[in-house]
C-alpha cells in the first residue's frame, strides 16, 4: 500500500513517527556507551591474553560494522591469535575497517596482502606439485 493511500492523515503519521523516535531515543542512548565498553572490554580480555574470548566479544561488533573491531579481529586473524592464522579473512576485515578510516587498517590491508599474494605463489609453485 502506498502512502497516498494511507488512510491516516499525514499530520497523524508525522506525529506517530515522532513518538517513537521519542521512544527509542532512551534505548539509542543507552545503548552507545555499552558499544563503546564492549570494544574497551575486548582490548582488556586480549591484553590480558584470552584471545578466544576477545574474538566472541568483537565479532558481534565487527559483524554490525564497527570499524575498530574489524580492525581488532583482523590483527587477530593476521597473527593467530583466538584462532588459526586466516590471512583471506584478516584482508578483508582489514579493507573494511580502512575504508572507514582506521589508519591501523589501512596500513595493515596492505602488509597482511602481501603475506597473502606469497603465500598463494608459495602454493602453486611448480616445485609444490
Amino acid at each position: 500500500m502506498s502512502a497516498d493511500h494511507c488512510h491516516i492523515p499525514l499530520l497523524a503519521r508525522r506525529d506517530i513517527i515522532w513518538f517513537v523516535l521519542a521512544q527509542m531515543m532512551p534505548l539509542l542512548v543507552a545503548l552507545a556507551p555499552t558499544r563503546a565498553d564492549g570494544i574497551a572490554s575486548a582490548r582488556s580480555t586480549c591484553a590480558h591474553g584470552d584471545y578466544q574470548k576477545a574474538v566472541r566479544q568483537l565479532t558481534p561488533f565487527a559483524l554490525c560494522g564497527n570499524a575498530q573491531a574489524q580492525a581488532m579481529l583482523g590483527f587477530m586473524d593476521e597473527n593467530g591469535f583466538g584462532a588459526p592464522k586466516a590471512y583471506d579473512a584478516a584482508v578483508g576485515l582489514y579493507i573494511q575497517a580502512a575504508n572507514a578510516g582506521i589508519p591501523f587498517a589501512q596500513a595493515c590491508s596492505d602488509c597482511c596482502m602481501t603475506k597473502v599474494m606469497a603465500f598463494r605463489r608459495m602454493s602453486f609453485s611448480p616445485t609444490n606439485g
